[in-house]
């Protein structure tokens, strides 16, 4: 058994004798792993005092979280490169959404991002998109993207179901409408504007965003204009 020394090599003013060149390098081995497990040089030097006694290893967190999964178990047998437990840091969550292929020239990495969660009704998560991929879906022609959301309150929970709004642009003097005020003729948009008390022109929209059963109007329509 080699005694762990990964110091100076010299213990009370006593110069160690040359261990010759294969046990040094086993001895710069087994230190360079304790180093990688966390331990700290004046442990490994304290384990290479006491090289016959058994050697207890504290596991310490990597960051700041909380344990979601466990897998040791106490007196079991742990391999190496076997996972014991699994952290998690949820003070900031990633929200994985699907933006349709249409939306696409108005969404950019750094816009905000709020999100709304149908078991926490009246509370609103705000967030910065942080990624977009770069193909569409052959299928359901959505693009994924995420963003993280700040959950100081831990309130968020991993794989939870939300409906996310992106802020493409500023949202002041926006024109809002209800998702029933809009009609589709041959697949296009049209609001019915008073024009007087009992006549009506049908007229064709450009549609923005939709969130909270409203729908942005984007062109088609002035400020102050009735819509029947």
């Amino acid at each position: 058994m080699v005694g762990l020394d990964c110091g100076s090599g010299r213990q009370g003013g006593v110069v160690a004798p040359d261990p010759g060149p294969g046990t040094e390098a086993t001895h710069r081995a087994a230190c360079q792993q304790l180093r990688t497990l966390g331990f700290t040089e004046e442990q490994i030097d304290e384990l290479g005092k006491k090289p016959q006694e058994q050697v207890l290893m504290g596991v310490r967190a990597p960051f700041a979280g909380e344990i979601v999964e466990r897998r040791a178990v106490r007196g079991a047998l742990v391999e190496a490169g076997r996972s014991l437990f699994t952290l998690a840091d949820r003070s900031v969550m990633w929200a994985m959404l699907n933006i349709s292929e249409a939306a696409l020239f108005r969404v950019k990495v750094g816009q905000t991002v709020e999100l709304r969660v149908e078991s926490l009704p009246g509370q609103t998560f705000t967030g910065t998109l942080t990624w977009i991929a770069a193909e569409v879906d052959e299928q359901s022609r959505m693009v994924r993207a995420r963003a993280e959301v700040v959950n100081p309150e831990g309130l968020l929970k991993a794989r939870m179901f939300a409906q996310a709004r992106i802020l493409t642009h500023n949202a002041e003097g926006a024109l809002l409408l209800p998702f029933s005020a809009i009609q589709r003729i041959e697949g296009k948009s049209f609001v019915f504007v008073q024009v007087a008390d009992d006549l009506f022109d049908a007229r064709a929209v450009r549609l923005g965003a939709k969130f909270d059963g409203k729908v942005e109007i984007i062109e088609g329509l002035k400020p102050q204009e009735a819509v029947g």
